[in-house]
Order: C-alpha cells, then sequence, then structure tokens
C-alpha cells in the first residue's frame, strides 16, 4: 500500500481525506513501527478498491496465455504440406509487429534447400508485403515448378539467383525476367519453425 500511495502522489493524510476514511484507517495498515497492524479483511479490501488495487484472496493464479479472442494472437492457416500436426499457428500480433511483417504467411519448404538452417518440410513465416529481393542476398520464400522453396535470392541487373545453404544442392541463376514467369517470390522469411531435435 505504501508503495501504491507513492505511485498516487499522496500521503496516509491526503488519502483518507481524498478517499473518505477516518483519520488513522489507512496510517495502522502503512506504519512501519511497533504500531503497524494488518488490517481485517473488510477493511483491507475496502483500501485496495479507493487506491485502484486488486484486492484478491485464492490459490495462486496462472497468467492466462495469449488468446485470439482477446486480439492478442493473430491466427494462421498451417500449410497443407505441414502434414500431420495443428491445422492453425498463432502467434503475437506484437511479435509481428516488432518484426515488420505486413502480411505473414506460413509455408513449407519444398526440399532440404537450407538445411541445416531449415530442414526438409520445415514451416517459415514469409512477410506477402516483402516480394522485392535486392543485391544483397536475404532469404526469401519463392513458387517454381509448383513447389514452395526457401532461397537466399538476390537480383543483378539481368539476373536472379538462388543460393541455398545446403551444399549438396546446386545455386541457380536465371534471367531476371523468370521472375514473374517460371519464379513467383511469396515473400522474405522472417522466422523458421521447425521440430526440436530430441
Amino acid at each position: 500500500m505504501r508503495q501504491r500511495l507513492a505511485e498516487l502522489g499522496l500521503n496516509v493524510n491526503q488519502a483518507e481525506t481524498l478517499y473518505g476514511f477516518r483519520t488513522g484507517y489507512l496510517r495502522s495498515a502503512v506504519r512501519q513501527d511497533a504500531k503497524e497492524a494488518s488490517p481485517t479483511l473488510e477493511r483491507a479490501e475496502a483500501i485496495c478498491a479507493a487506491l485502484g488495487l486488486e484486492f484478491y484472496v485464492g490459490p495462486p493464479r496462472v497468467e492466462a496465455p495469449p488468446s485470439a479472442e482477446q486480439g492478442e494472437l493473430l491466427v494462421l492457416p498451417m500449410p497443407e504440406s505441414a502434414g500431420p500436426g495443428p491445422a492453425s499457428l498463432g502467434l503475437p500480433r506484437g511479435w509481428l509487429e516488432a518484426k515488420g511483417v505486413g502480411e505473414p504467411v506460413l509455408l513449407c519448404s519444398g526440399d532440404a534447400g537450407m538445411s541445416p538452417f531449415l530442414p526438409e518440410g520445415g514451416a517459415v513465416l514469409a512477410d506477402g508485403a516483402d516480394r522485392r529481393p535486392g543485391a544483397a542476398a536475404a532469404i526469401f520464400a519463392l513458387r517454381r515448378n509448383g513447389r514452395v522453396l526457401i532461397r537466399r535470392l538476390s537480383v543483378g541487373e539481368d539476373w536472379l539467383l538462388l543460393r541455398p545453404d545446403n551444399p549438396s544442392i546446386e545455386a541457380e541463376v536465371l534471367p531476371r525476367a523468370a521472375a514473374g514467369a517460371g519464379v513467383t517470390v511469396l515473400g522474405r522469411v522472417r522466422a523458421v519453425f521447425a521440430p526440436v531435435p530430441e
């Protein structure tokens, strides 16, 4: 209670006057000497109500996880290629905003091109609002020949480089005109979801 009074910028006398308590009503509860006394439950409840504190008696409470119903989570459908498992994934809106993700989409990698960073079949969160690779290679999700691939993409004046991390899979250099024809950039990868090894 002392801390709350300090937050409100009140001393005991001011608080008793402001909240209509008789003189001494708060004093015994906030004293730090031999005259300190624990208030009755009724008095503690009245003081907490006046000071804007929650009064609670019961078993320890566990903070509720974020929920879609409260608007704290954005629920995204998992791609069918993810195989057995949950049909959707809820991500905290604040986290998405902090990462600058404008159009979140979940995708599954169609090969092991980014292994070990991303195992085959691992899911990624891509930002569909960010579909323009630059000269510096960044990781993008793309669709090529009907498969979703995750690659480090970079573009030059007339070329598009698709570079995997896995040394057993070759990089591809395509004419820049391939972007939008045989290659569709789906979005820049912002997060990876993969099983934790046991």
